[in-house]
């Protein structure tokens, strides 16, 4: 019973921060660190996120350059095409073979080849020109980064001040499984939601 009164405890009490969050309607930027559980990100999200960070990579990623050249080569489908489903997460090893998939097929490969580079990235969920989409954000030298890992042309890397009017995050997830949710997310639950046919 104790452990059950904690749980109800912290679920109240993340609750009401969460509220109070929400009710500044700061920046879409701005973010809480809170226990986010993982299908939150997507329907088809039922793995831990350290899970993907798990297996060996089968790409010889030396920088950021040739984790970029990679991607650029990888052809961006989505799951409905490729797998039939309206939503499927692969494993990194296995979008390695495929070289397919769709942007958070793309966003965790890069997410995890970012961490194996010795980076801090973050996955991130959210929506992209009022489109539900993943990518990643990471520091370089100091420096905020955005990876779009679905970019075919022009630069996957972009500085996030020049990028960040595009993008809404919703939530994201850090290597050591630390979830944050944005201020964005009532907006990608509300692009999210399916509209329902008039009467």
């Amino acid at each position: 019973m104790p452990g059950l009164l904690a749980r109800l405890r912290r679920g109240t009490s993340d609750f009401l921060r969460l509220t109070r969050f929400f009710q500044s309607q700061a920046d879409p930027w701005e973010r809480l660190a809170i226990r986010v559980a993982a299908r939150a990100f997507g329907l088809a999200s039922e793995r831990q996120f350290l899970d993907y960070l798990d297996g060996p990579s089968r790409v010889p990623i030396a920088s950021l350059e040739d984790l970029c050249n990679w991607l650029r080569d990888c052809e961006a489908l989505d799951d409905q095409t490729l797998f039939f489903q309206a939503d499927f997460w692969q494993h990194p090893v296995t979008f390695e073979h495929l070289r397919k998939g769709d942007c958070e097929d793309h966003a965790l490969w890069a997410w995890r080849q970012l961490h194996r580079l010795g980076f801090h990235p973050l996955f991130m969920a959210g929506l992209w020109n009022d489109t539900a989409h993943a990518w990643v954000t990471f520091e370089d030298r100091g420096a905020p980064i955005l990876l779009e890992s679905t970019a075919k042309s022009g630069p996957l890397t972009q500085p996030l001040p020049s990028v960040r009017d595009r993008y809404c995050p919703a939530l994201a997830v850090d290597v050591s499984g630390r979830t944050f949710v944005y201020q964005g997310y009532p907006r990608f639950l509300a692009a999210a939601r399916p509209t329902l046919p008039p009467r």
